[in-house]
């Protein structure tokens, strides 16, 4: 056997030995990286909106957006197999009291919403949906002039905490919600949603809409209406019906 060969063959042995340990502690440090990054989830806020990417105002698309809390983007669903099991309603409450108490939310134009895992969800409101909350409060107040019937409304629910649109409870009802908390994991006589106009979305809006009715169902609502684009307004209890059983006087359009 030639020594010189014999000798470049055992050159060739160790480079091919080197680059395998040095791959092992590239994958070691992933597998590191990605373990610390997972864990810091929990303390991360996590922006979904709409499941893909969020849109930020005109003034801030020519520079990279910057806030005062640890954020983390995500184009699709994918990575949330790894984060934390669902939690309680009541885990939900004290998770919004962090959020809340970060006044960086407070200065962003979205209605704030989590998950159920806890994660933010951003919704952007056009002026259209506003005036058509007004509207609802207005015929709300008119119709049933002995409730409350305020805006934007905090919910935890099982899947996160939600804020209806326009809510309507009873002075009995609103006692009782406050025994249970801020946000209140008791939800009121009546959760209203507005639908966001088709183009604002990629996603399904009835699949949301179903989603929503079915956590505020659960959480003791009685009633779900939802106001489509064009202005009607479908109510629903275990079913949808032609009319509200709780205020049947309201109109079906706004």
């Amino acid at each position: 056997m030639n020594v010189e060969s014999g000798s470049s063959s055992g050159n060739r042995q160790k480079d091919i030995a080197k680059k395998r340990s040095q791959r092992r502690w590239r994958q070691q440090q992933d597998c590191k990286e990605s373990r610390a990054h997972a864990a810091s989830w929990s303390r991360a806020i996590l922006i979904l909106v709409a499941g893909d990417t969020l849109r930020w105002p005109a003034s801030h698309v020519s520079q990279e957006p910057t806030l005062p809390f640890s954020v983390l983007f995500l184009r699709s669903n994918k990575f949330l197999g790894a984060m934390p099991t669902t939690a309680r309603a009541a885990d939900h409450q004290e998770r919004w009291h962090e959020i809340i108490s970060d006044p960086g939310l407070r200065e962003l134009p979205y209605t704030v919403e989590t998950n159920h895992r806890g994660q933010i969800v951003l919704s952007p409101r056009k002026n259209r949906h506003s005036v058509a909350q007004e509207q609802i409060q207005g015929l709300l107040d008119e119709h049933a002039p002995n409730g409350l019937q305020p805006t934007e409304f905090a919910i935890a629910t099982a899947g996160g905490v939600k804020v209806a649109d326009v809510i309507w409870m009873s002075p009995g009802r609103w006692e009782h919600m406050q025994e249970t908390g801020d946000p209140s994991t008791l939800a009121p006589e009546i959760c209203v949603e507005v639908m966001p106009e088709s183009n604002d979305w990629e996603s399904n809006d009835w699949d949301e809409m179903h989603s929503k009715r079915t956590l505020y169902l659960e959480a003791g609502a009685e009633e779900v209406w939802v106001v489509t684009e064009e202005g009607a307004v479908r109510f629903f209890a275990d079913e949808e019906t032609k009319a509200s059983g709780v205020l049947p006087g309201f109109p079906e359009h706004v």
